[in-house]
């Protein structure tokens, strides 16, 4: 996961003006989001380690939105 952050990373250095910072935005919004989704996703862990029973529900939750948001900005960047 690190290793795609760091090709995205070189790609918004290599384009400037306007487009260079929507894409910069989008990248901090998208490693925001990811961070936020990995919290949510230890939370759950923690929930399903005291036996609450929707912790399985969150995690399924966590895991289905880091696939989304991450395709999302790969499919944005292929069409590029």
């Amino acid at each position: 996961m690190i290793v795609v952050n760091l090709s995205f990373a070189t790609l918004a250095l290599a384009q400037s003006g306007l487009e260079g910072k929507i894409n910069e935005t989008i990248l901090d919004l998208v490693r925001i989001i990811n961070i936020l989704i990995v919290g949510f996703v230890a939370w759950s862990g923690f929930l399903i380690s005291k036996g609450d029973s929707s912790g399985v529900t969150r995690l399924i939750y966590g895991v289905v939105g880091l696939i989304v948001v991450n395709a999302s900005y790969l499919i944005i960047n292929y069409f590029k």
